[in-house]
């Protein structure tokens, strides 16, 4: 095995780099695999941070024993599950929260007759820990304990709609100690990039129709035994790896929930 091209630098990101990279040398695996978990790691270690620029392919082929084929195939990959941006003629570059989440806008609703669009205005909120069987734990599979990140929510001053969001990391735990209200008005997705580097990647809807629990019905103050729609968007950050499970109560309404892309 040829022996990575080591020389001296100042710049510490180059040098976790080869140091991620050299770990994984030592495990059976494609170059271009291992090249895009040492990527993926800087990410998340918070090396490499949203709009940043990564060493260009020749720069990478150079400091490590790759080709630029290699090199490019391991990009794709990561391009490919948006974690980096390849822009022609400018390089790559580690994915905005924009360009993370472009795939879904969460919580903005439409007016069925008028068109008007409107956010949600956050009313409450409370951050449990929970070993429930629930949601969450049907989701992660694992009846380990979790956070609960609970919300009501204002549409337009005409309808409530509740939010629970299922987290599993035991890094998040460090939730449960911040005053709720911090974090009341807070994207949980931005919170999850921006502090623990765990950016959301993909996302799963499933809505149904069924009827509201009675403690659901008195949150969203509307009559006991209403049916509605009930959201579940599972969120996966890097490697595909479940993040969270976001579960939303919407009662019957004028307004319609807006996925765009």
């Amino acid at each position: 095995m040829k022996e990575l091209k080591k020389k001296p630098t100042s710049d510490i990101r180059i040098e976790a780099l080869l140091g991620f990279y050299d770990d994984l040398a030592n495990k059976p695996g494609r170059k271009r695999d291992r090249l895009y978990q040492a990527v993926l790691k800087m990410i998340e270690r918070g090396f490499w941070n949203p709009g940043d620029r990564l060493p260009t392919d020749a720069d990478f082929a150079h400091l490590l024993p790759l080709s630029v084929a290699t090199v490019q195939a391991a990009l794709k990959m990561l391009s490919d599950q948006k974690v980096i941006v390849r822009k022609q003629k400018q390089g790559s570059f580690v994915a905005s929260e924009d360009n993370l989440n472009r795939d879904i806008v969460f919580l903005r609703f439409r007016h069925r007759e008028d068109g008007r669009s409107e956010t949600v205005d956050f009313k409450s909120i409370e951050v449990t820990e929970t070993l429930s069987p629930g949601p969450g734990s049907r989701f992660f599979g694992d009846n380990g304990p979790m956070l609960k990140v609970s919300r009501d929510l204002e549409v337009s001053g005409e309808f409530m709609v509740h939010s629970d969001i299922y987290l599993a990391d035991p890094r998040l735990r460090i939730l449960l100690d911040l005053d709720p209200e911090m974090i009341k008005d807070v994207a949980i997705r931005t919170l999850l990039q921006t502090r623990f580097g765990l950016p959301s990647v993909r996302f799963d809807w499933q809505i149904a129709t069924g009827r509201f629990s009675d403690d659901i019905c008195a949150k969203l103050n509307v009559a006991s035994g209403t049916i509605g729609q009930i959201a579940d968007v599972e969120v996966y950050t890097i490697n595909d790896q479940k993040l969270m499970l976001h579960r939303l109560w919407i009662p019957p309404s004028d307004w319609a929930l807006r996925i765009s892309s």
